[in-house]
């Protein structure tokens, strides 16, 4: 399942350090990523309930955006989408 932190903010703003944790294993793309998977941990399943943080940038300033998800095994892809104060704009699967 991929996992993408977005930052719903306009030029100069951005989503980093993408970090999830839950029954899956998250993987990042790279240090710093606003991407990357879960895939099947030890119980062999990725459904269940996830938390998540990631920072938002804006020009200088910059927040922590956290929340919580669940998988259900029908999605295969999570849009974690955070204003530009952190707040929650929505959590979109696909």
């Amino acid at each position: 399942v991929f996992i993408g932190g977005i930052a719903v903010c306009g030029i100069g703003c951005s989503a980093a350090n993408l970090s999830v944790s839950g029954p899956g294993e998250f993987d990042s793309h790279f240090r710093g990523s606003d991407t990357g998977k879960i895939s099947k941990g030890i119980s062999g399943s990725l459904i269940g309930n996830y938390s998540y943080t990631f920072t938002v940038r804006n020009g200088s300033q910059s927040c922590s955006a956290s929340g919580r998800f669940a998988l259900d095994g029908t999605k295969g892809n999570v849009e974690l989408k955070h204003y530009k104060d952190c707040s929650l704009a929505t959590i979109i699967s696909y």
